[in-house]
């Protein structure tokens, strides 16, 4: 076990610490949204369901060392897609938000919700693209085994 952690690059702990916030954010959009009367309507359960399929696939793909360079991408590509059903169930409430204009009294009167929700999803998807970039296991030196 401690081999495993010892043989690791700063990307796996990157798409450790990204997997953990994607299940924080589904819990955060679950919680507000079927909490809030205004927004049980725009709760889509496949946006709930594919961060859970992100993390579990990005897990398996970094455990082996044949697959673990497309753990990042495979995380990034799938909470893309949890963002985008995201924002097709939300943005009829962003119509009703802003149908009398843009102003900074309709973003305050936003649910606090749905502002923890695609902050929390803006900040997965800029870890999950730096994870695209990074490796998941350290480069072995020559001369060792």
């Amino acid at each position: 076990m401690r081999k495993f952690f010892k043989t690791r690059a700063v990307g796996f702990y990157l798409l450790i610490a990204a997997a953990l916030l994607a299940l924080a954010a589904d819990f955060v959009y679950f919680h507000f949204y079927h909490s809030d009367a205004q927004l049980v309507r725009y709760y889509t359960a496949s946006a709930f369901a594919v961060p859970f399929i992100a993390v579990a696939a990005s897990a398996v793909l970094a455990l082996f060392r044949v697959t673990e360079r497309w753990a990042g991408l495979v995380f990034f590509g799938l909470e893309l897609c949890a963002f985008m059903l995201f924002v097709n169930g939300t943005y009829m409430y962003l119509s009703s938000a802003f149908y009398s204009g843009f102003n900074m009294d309709a973003v305050l009167a936003l649910s606090p919700g749905f502002l923890a929700t695609a902050v929390l999803y803006v900040v997965i998807l800029i870890a999950g693209a730096v994870l695209t970039f990074m490796r998941m296991r350290k480069k072995e030196r020559k001369g060792e085994n």
